[in-house]
């Protein structure tokens, strides 16, 4: 498989960022989600990894980050074209893996939150003061898992993701401003339910049981229609 590396040295600092793609790999084909995993060596505190689709020449369009690091490797998540099943297929799309700083991180979280509110994806003209460190060009099609392929000819494959990742990534998307909204509201809903429901199961349980009327009562009820006298038999 062929692994997408650059290298780049920032000012006043001795050691080189490297980042590899390895998942997807160029030409692949892939759905609409595409699953994306690598590697990175020397990331300095502040940095990030954003993966930024560029469906034309300087039109940026950043997927929700950054990717999340646990310890050498990265996992991410790029999304291209439209989301219908069959959409864009055959259309190439070019994912950069891009190194920014958390300022420039910022400008991005900024125009995933007005493109979700407005509905309007028209992307980024710039991307600021971020630099594309690695990019990989993959083929639309909704056919395919993307990272089959890549899955079994590459020798060193990222590993499951660990309790603690997964933990990571729900911290992240609970932070996250867009996502955390929609989790609130749902879990507000999910609530609501089931306390209504809770309501309406106590009321029908209430309305099924038998109404218990007191042994006293019952007592006085049996003797007030038994006659005063016994009939006399006949002989």
């Amino acid at each position: 498989m062929g692994v997408i590396e650059a290298v780049h040295k920032e000012k006043n600092n001795f050691q080189s960022i490297k980042v590899t793609i390895l998942s997807p790999v160029n030409s692949e084909p892939c759905p609409h989600a595409v699953a994306m995993q690598g590697e990175v060596f020397n990331l300095p505190n502040g940095k990030e990894l954003w993966l930024v689709n560029e469906p034309h020449p300087d039109n940026f369009h950043p997927n929700t980050g950054p990717v999340m690091i646990d310890g050498k490797k990265w996992i991410g998540t790029a999304f291209i074209g439209n989301d219908g099943l069959n959409a864009d297929t055959g259309k190439r799309f070019k994912i950069h893996l891009v190194l920014c700083d958390r300022e420039t991180g910022e400008k991005y979280k900024d125009y995933l939150v007005n493109a979700h509110r407005t509905g309007g994806w028209v992307g980024l003209p710039t991307l600021f003061a971020g630099k594309s460190m690695a990019t990989v060009e993959v083929v639309r099609s909704d056919a395919v898992a993307c990272g089959d392929k890549a899955s079994l000819t590459e020798k060193t494959p990222i590993e499951d993701k660990s309790i603690a990742s997964q933990k990571g990534l729900i911290r992240k998307v609970w932070h996250d401003p867009v996502w955390s909204k929609v989790i609130a509201a749902t879990i507000i809903a999910i609530v609501g339910l089931l306390w209504k429901f809770t309501n309406v199961a106590e009321k029908i349980h209430e309305w099924r049981q038998p109404v218990s009327i007191p042994k006293a009562t019952q007592t006085r009820h049996s003797q007030s229609v038994l006659p005063e006298h016994e009939p006399k038999k006949e002989s």
